[in-house]
Order: C-alpha cells, then structure tokens, then sequence
C-alpha cells in the first residue's frame, strides 16, 4: 500500500476532536500527491473526507459558527412547540411538518456546505469547494469512487459503499 493509501486510512480512523492530526494528514496526502500521482478520486476522496471531520469538530463540538447556533435555537424552539421527544424530528418530505422548520433545516444544511467549502479553501482546495457547492453530485461521484479505489479488496466494504452511494445519489 502506498503513502497516499496508508495517509488516508489513517484519516479514516481518526476522531473529529483530532482537527490538528487530520490537518497534518491532509498536507501529507497534498504533498504526496504532488510528489507521487495517485487517483484522482482517491486523492479527492481523502482530503473530502478529512475536511468532512474537522467542518464536524468545528460545527458539532466547537459550535462557533453564530449563524449555525442561532439556526439550531430556532430549530429547537419548533420542535419544543411541536412536543417532539429528545431525538425525534421530522422526517424530510413529511407533509406535516412545518413550513419554517422545512425552511430552517434548508437553511442550516446549506450553512453547513458553506463551512464545508471555506475549510477546503482554508487548505488550497479551492477547485474542490467549487466542486463541492455547483456540482454536489459529480462532487459524490468522485467521493465514491475514491472510496472504492480505496477498499477495492474488501467486498464487505465495496457493498457498503455502493449501498451508501445509492441512497445519497437518488
């Protein structure tokens, strides 16, 4: 297995809370792959997916995005009023539920990909944030395939994963 392979199944192990690992991980695989051209899928698959937990440590543990938190409070006042139990939401696409909180959970989705997108600028994947915000599904293809590249000897996981693409891609 080479550099860049050994690179990302590391990222693939690493907890969100490890943002300064992964960040060191993502600048091995950029150089790796500057030194050593690998897949393309591969590569985009690695850093999507270290950039994936540090934006999850940044919005889910951190909580420092004010536009986010204030999105989540009035997410959270709905489901109050709605007498939804700790856990519970609305499923997408239910007829019953309400507009505003269809309307907020758009909203905080599309926060989130702005996050998403300014982390891959802050570590030069510009190209790749373009990506990311135009084409979502290209984007996803080219995740997927990257996985695939990745696990290519483990059926079990290439099931999971054409499994995994399929919902996302429909």
């Amino acid at each position: 297995m080479d550099e860049i392979h050994q690179s990302i199944k590391i990222i693939q192990r690493c907890k969100i809370y490890q943002t300064d690992k992964i960040s060191n991980l993502l600048g091995q695989v950029q150089a790796q792959m500057n030194a050593n051209p690998a897949s393309a899928d591969l590569v985009l698959y690695g850093i999507a997916l270290g950039i994936e937990k540090v934006s999850d440590s940044r919005i889910y543990e951190q909580r420092n995005d004010d536009r986010l938190n204030e999105l989540s409070e009035k997410i959270q006042k709905i489901e109050n009023r709605e007498v939804l139990e700790e856990g519970e939401f609305f499923p997408p696409g239910d007829p019953d539920t309400p507009e505003e909180y269809q309307a907020l959970n758009i909203e905080f989705k599309h926060r989130i990909d702005e996050i998403k997108a300014g982390i891959m600028r802050e570590f030069g994947e510009d190209e790749l944030a373009v990506l990311f915000m135009n084409n979502g599904k290209e984007f996803l293809r080219h995740y997927y395939n990257g996985w695939q590249v990745l696990e290519k000897d483990n059926p079990k996981v290439l099931k999971e994963i054409d499994e995994q693409e399929k919902h996302d891609l429909s």
